[in-house]
């Protein structure tokens, strides 16, 4: 019997190097909780962009576009699921529209997922300050267990005290908190 409260795991990616961290964690908790694991992705809309400006009479047809998009996000996320599913771990996909983090919690809270998995860029300073940090607003805004995945600006993983370590996935669980952050 299993009685993990790790039953539903939920990772999201981005497609870039460091997701794919994320990614190898989650599978990686799932397997060890045999919990089930659906990977997402989500496409932010584009702003709004006045009729008179270059972009808006340049003839780009947004509706395929965004298509375009989906549809290479879709094949991007079976790829991914073939690629870490093995024996007794399927993995499912969801594609999301809206705001990055939002979309992470409500799929999270509608699907009742028991953890959230995603990686960091490791942005700081004005990078981060414009890019802002999907992440952060995941840990802040999620009520289940978020695992974090943290990567330096140089792509090699670090541990709390700024020293470079092997890129292993660290488990912790904690009971009865809303938010954990393993570097």
């Amino acid at each position: 019997m299993n009685t993990n409260t790790y039953n539903k795991i939920l990772c999201a990616t981005d497609f870039s190097d460091p997701s794919y961290e994320g990614l190898t964690a989650a599978a990686d908790l799932a397997r060890q909780f045999n919990a089930s694991l659906t990977v997402v992705h989500v496409i932010a809309p584009m702003p709004a962009v006045p009729t008179t400006t270059p972009f808006a009479a340049s003839g780009i047809d947004l509706k395929q576009y965004f298509n375009n998009v989906e549809v290479s996000a879709k094949g991007e996320l079976n790829r991914l699921a073939t690629r870490y599913s093995t024996p007794g771990l399927e993995i499912g996909t969801a594609i999301l529209t809206g705001d990055p983090a939002e979309e992470i919690v409500d799929y999270a809270a509608a699907n009742r997922c028991d953890m959230i998995v995603l990686s960091t860029h490791g942005h700081s300073g004005w990078k981060r300050f414009i890019t802002g940090s999907v992440a952060e607003k995941v840990v802040r805004s999620a009520d289940r267990a978020v695992l974090t995945v943290h990567r330096s600006e140089d792509g090699s993983e670090r541990n709390s005290k700024g020293q470079e370590q092997e890129a292993q996935a660290e488990f912790v669980e904690v009971q009865g908190t809303p938010a954990i952050d393993v570097s």
